[in-house]
């Protein structure tokens, strides 16, 4: 179903109890009727959809579907409702956005919009993709300390600082900002040593322009500011790809991280500069990373080759093992379990993060051994 939520590409009958068929249909509708899933199994369907945050793609899937063959009535409507939450809210999220673009514009505060709803360009339904926070980054140092003392303005709040990283949250109209400056990345120990360096480069590019829709009328009002900043493509794409593997690494990462990803290389195939992404991944020791992923994403999900850069057979034994992390992981580690309860203290709770960790490193050591060991290191510092 991601598949065809992705990439348009029809579902197979067989997985309903139906064979193809071709010619006359009489009685089709019958044998769909007496072959659909089960309530449970669709439940379990819908289930894993939100855990890895593809709601709104899974959908778009379903659509393609006889109507005999969709789900009962009481999960269809649900969905219905939830992907209807979905648009809303991403026209929240643009207009907030909308909103702190022209305050930082104001305010001469040079600020570039991340990953979520820029990203969500790239999909073939842009409001289906289940959206998070509004991520924000503000590259020089300077101007980072004047983006939070105007983020303070605006929200009424001090903000909550991410760890010792350059990293504040606020909340902004029920919507969630992360406004952080440039920080290292401890996916390996190349990573960690030559990534400041290498954004500091990459962000010298051409950044690019972003129209938001806010409502579900066409953006054509030229007196509001209705345009966020993305940064250079270089950056840009090199960023989709770390975030995810941050999170691959510190505790697990959902599929829609993956999707990004791949529709980002998709819709931006015959731009991307593939000569100096190569030397960009080889510069933080990232190709095996992303050689592994190409593989989950043309083996397993269906990406097209030609999109995928730099993809070989020879990772698709390690591309099998990365979506079984991913699908045990859930999004940001939802489907892993704390040992430790709200009751005890908050050292007791980060140490029990810290264990729940131990079988998540320890798939990822069957990819990147070397790597896993660093990035729990840097984790275990970092938190303790």
């Amino acid at each position: 179903m991601l598949r065809c939520g992705l990439w348009g590409t029809p579902l197979n009958p067989s997985i309903f109890g139906v064979s193809e068929r071709t010619g006359d249909n009489s009685g089709a509708a019958n044998l769909a009727q007496s072959s659909m899933l089960s309530h449970d199994e669709w439940k379990n369907i819908v289930d894993m959809a939100i855990e890895q945050t593809v709601t709104g793609v899974v959908f778009d899937a379903l659509l393609t579907l006889p109507k005999a063959l969709r789900p009962p009535k009481d999960i269809y409507f649900n969905l219905v409702a939830q992907v209807g939450d979905l648009e809303e809210g991403g026209y929240l999220m643009n207009k907030a956005i909308a909103y702190l673009f022209h305050a930082f514009d104001k305010a001469g505060i040079e600020v570039f919009l991340l990953k979520g709803q820029a990203v969500a360009q790239f999909y073939p339904q842009p409001l289906h993709r289940v959206h998070g926070d509004i991520d924000l980054l503000v590259p020089d140092a300077q101007n980072f300390e004047k983006a939070i003392a105007l983020m303070q303005s605006l929200t009424g709040e001090e903000g909550e600082p991410e760890d010792e990283r350059s990293h504040v949250v606020f909340s902004l109209k029920g919507v969630c900002v992360e406004v952080q400056g440039l920080n290292v990345y401890g996916i390996g120990r190349r990573c960690f040593q030559h990534y400041i360096d290498w954004a500091k480069e990459s962000l010298k590019g051409e950044s690019r322009k972003l129209i938001l829709q806010t409502d579900r009328q066409p953006n054509d009002d030229a007196r509001s500011p209705k345009t966020a900043v993305l940064s250079p493509m270089r950056f840009d794409l090199m960023f989709v790809f770390v975030h995810l593997m941050n999170h691959f690494f510190d505790g697990g990462v959902g599929l829609r991280q993956v999707c990004d990803w791949m529709r980002y290389l998709h819709e931006n195939r015959s731009t991307i500069d593939l000569s100096q992404l190569e030397k960009d991944l080889n510069t933080l020791g990232l190709m095996p990373h992303w050689q592994t992923i190409a593989s989950t994403a043309v083996c397993s999900l269906g990406a097209p080759k030609e999109s995928i850069p730099f993809y070989s057979p020879s990772f698709d034994k390690k591309g099998r093992i990365a979506l079984n992390h991913i699908l045990r992981s859930g999004n940001f580690g939802m489907l892993r379990t704390n040992v430790f309860e709200e009751k005890n203290s908050h050292l007791m709770r980060r140490f029990g993060t810290l264990l729940s960790l131990f079988p998540s490193y320890g798939r990822v050591a069957r990819l990147f051994p070397a790597d896993a060991c660093f990035s729990f290191y840097r984790y275990a510092k970092r938190r303790l």
